[in-house]
């Protein structure tokens, strides 16, 4: 089972692979994978919470000391289970109209 499972949260991720390219001097391309893993990196925004909601993001993310340790998530788009980490300094938080919202970006790790 996943460390976490967004259930509220708004997710925007992003995939892509490992590839190096290198152009020469006649204009040809040659590309090669550096690796086989998909990379893949999340963008998410809490829902606006209360003051005791806000505090279990908040233990969360200093559990995990910020990018130090890494942890599971479910991802909803291919419903897999990631391992990832916080990405360094990505946490946001906005107080508004008496409603807390965190924003903060995963990246996948291996």
């Amino acid at each position: 089972m996943a460390d976490w499972v967004p259930k509220r949260e708004k997710i925007e991720g992003q995939r892509g692979f490992n590839v190096a390219t290198s152009i020469f001097e006649n204009k040809t391309r040659e590309s090669r994978l550096l690796t086989p893993e998909e990379i893949i990196s999340f963008k998410i925004t809490s829902p606006k919470m209360t003051y005791e909601q806000y505090q279990d993001y908040i233990a969360f993310f200093k559990e995990k000391y910020s990018s130090l340790m890494q942890f599971t998530i479910l991802y909803p788009f291919d419903n897999i289970e990631y391992t990832v980490c916080f990405v360094e300094n990505s946490w946001n938080e906005v107080f508004e109209s008496g409603t807390f919202q965190a924003t903060f970006q995963l990246e996948r790790v291996f």
